[in-house]
């Protein structure tokens, strides 16, 4: 069994709480006690949390946040999200800018996600690696650069 710290093992007596086990139960009705990676219904079932929230009980959280995954795949998204997070937070300050990543970020606050994550996810990378994409990305840093260019050129009439 794993070991945990005191403040780990703290939060994880409020699973006992009766509030917790309410809302426990409604998101595995919700997701049809069933894994929303895998689609397992045999295997022992956790509820993730998709993110922590600073000084909020397990049973405050949105029904949003939290989703059903089976113990294997449970662990393997919580060691598999903070790698990835990390990378990903590595390639945006690499490659962008603060108003980028705000930008980028408005974006995806944006979407209305009607579809499954993984559906969401390859039309995302499928968009992002399109020729259509980059015809367009092309152009549009083709104007940028012309408006920059303009700007900089009325800079100096001036």
């Amino acid at each position: 069994m794993a070991k945990y710290t005191p403040a780990q093992t703290k939060y994880y007596e409020k699973f006992k709480d009766p509030r917790w086990q309410k809302k426990r139960l409604e998101v595995l009705q919700r997701d049809e006690f069933m894994c929303q990676i895998c689609l397992d219904t045999s295997s022992t079932l956790h509820i993730h949390h998709r993110r922590y929230i600073s000084n909020t009980e397990p049973w405050e959280y949105s029904n949003e946040l939290l989703v059903t995954l089976c113990e294997r795949c449970h662990e393997g998204e919580t060691e598999q999200m903070n790698n990835f997070l990390q990378k990903l937070n590595d390639v945006l300050k690499t490659q962008f800018f603060s108003d980028d990543i705000i930008r980028i970020m408005e974006g995806f606050c944006g979407l209305k996600i009607s579809y499954p994550s993984e559906v969401m996810a390859s039309i995302i990378n499928f968009g992002l690696k399109s020729n259509k994409v980059m015809q367009y990305m092309d152009k549009e840093f083709w104007n940028y650069n012309k408006k920059k260019m303009r700007a900089k050129n009325a800079k100096k009439i001036h």
